[in-house]
């Protein structure tokens, strides 16, 4: 009748639903044997269920990013040792500063976080730098191609800035590091926006190249 017409409207509006989805919804709790509030608070726990299950899968997949970044450098992982001050004084302000001799870290796709081989980069040069208080650090930072020329200047100097805070918190003085991004404009392959390239050979973009020197090189290019 008319009264029940009218709260079964009643009822479909304070679920923010219309007549149609109402009278489905209230069909499917039927099917399951429950009451209608029974049956929306089975969907809200179905919906947490959902939310947690992709929140898990992001952070596996970000854990994965990790475990890619890893295994790409350990290959070059003897040459990152530890150095001995000895070592380390001979090396000192005898690094080109044309990206050939520059240590680097690598980015996952599309972000800047320092991960785990990343460190151990950082942490051997910030060892030298407390050995040899005289020396700086110059830190260029780039990205792939991928994405717009705007993007990947914003993103490249995102990468610096974490950088910048991961060698502060470690305990070297802000004013002993340089930084200059780059974004897509040096890039270290053909890997540019008119071809196609893997993965790995995107990867080798996504970089930082960190010279010292107790030398004034602010001005190069």
């Amino acid at each position: 009748n008319a009264e029940e017409y009218a709260q079964f409207l009643s009822d479909a509006k304070a679920r923010g639903m219309n007549a149609e989805e109402y009278a489905q919804f209230l069909a499917d709790a039927k099917s399951k044997g429950m009451s209608a509030d029974e049956y929306a608070q089975f969907l809200a726990d179905d919906e947490a269920l959902r939310l947690a299950n992709e929140q898990n899968n992001n952070a596996r997949d970000r854990m994965m990013g990790l475990k890619e970044d890893l295994n790409a450098m350990e290959a070059d992982e003897s040459k990152n040792q530890l150095r001995s001050a000895d070592d380390q004084s001979q090396l000192l302000g005898q690094r080109s500063m044309d990206g050939s001799d520059a240590e680097k870290i690598f980015f996952a796709f599309d972000q800047s976080y320092i991960g785990i081989s990343a460190a151990k980069v950082l942490d051997e040069i910030i060892a030298e730098m407390k050995a040899d208080p005289s020396v700086i650090l110059y830190v260029d930072t780039h990205c792939d191609a991928r994405g717009t020329d705007g993007y990947n200047d914003y993103l490249s100097e995102d990468r610096a800035i974490e950088i910048k805070k991961y060698m502060v918190w470690k305990g070297i003085d802000k004013e002993r590091l340089q930084f200059n991004w780059y974004g897509e404009e040096k890039l270290v392959n053909q890997c540019d926006n008119n071809t196609s390239c893997s993965s790995e050979e995107h990867k080798l973009n996504r970089r930082a190249e960190l010279f010292l020197s107790n030398q004034d090189v602010a001005t190069r290019k």
